[in-house]
Order: C-alpha cells, then structure tokens, then sequence
C-alpha cells in the first residue's frame, strides 16, 4: 500500500476525481489550500507553486490509499494532463509508503 497524496489547482479537481474513480479508488480525503508566493520571484519552479505574491491561488490536497500498481498509473496520468494543459503545473504528486510511520511507531489504528 501507499498514500498518495496530491496537490491540485481547484479548477482541475474534477478531472482528478475522475481519474481516482476510473482508477479504482473507493474513498479519498480532500481540503482546500491556498498557495502563496512570498518572494515575488519567479527564477524556480518551486518558488512559484500555484501562486503569485499578491493573489493566492485556490487549489486542492488529497490523500488517498492505494496499491503500489494504482499509485503509478494515478502519477503517470496526472504528468500527461499536466503535459496536455495549458497550465504545466496544474497538478503534483507523491507518494507516502505507510509501513515506514506504522514501523516506527509513528502511526496507529
């Protein structure tokens, strides 16, 4: 198993939703998120992740359990809608692996 956790610009949720249901997943968890760019820079991908300094952007985190096999056909989709969109960067994704906090003791049920 791993979790998946993603972050959306909100206006592309819906078309991540879609690929969670064709993909299988039954259940996620999802909140709202703004992102702000402090520094006003825009030299690194990173330093402009969803935002702009004066205006945030609404996106979207999920997180969602899923096979090992659904975690890399999700990533591998989510790169081509990233790649097909307007917005290159509409979407990012990593994955989690559980048993390592559940090992640690870090993580209970």
């Amino acid at each position: 198993m791993k979790i998946l956790v993603t972050m959306c610009v909100a206006e592309h949720s819906a078309q991540l939703h879609q690929i969670f249901n064709e993909e299988g997943v039954t259940a996620f968890w999802e909140t709202d998120a703004r992102g702000f760019n402090l520094s006003g820079k825009k030299e690194h991908r990173i330093d402009n992740w969803f935002a702009d300094k004066k205006r945030p952007i609404n996106s979207t985190i999920s997180f969602v359990w899923v096979t090992e096999v659904q975690a890399r056909v999700i990533l591998a989709r989510m790169n081509r809608c990233n790649s097909d969109s307007e917005n290159s960067e509409a979407a990012f994704a990593f994955t989690l692996e559980p048993e390592d906090f559940l090992a640690q003791g870090k993580l209970s049920f």
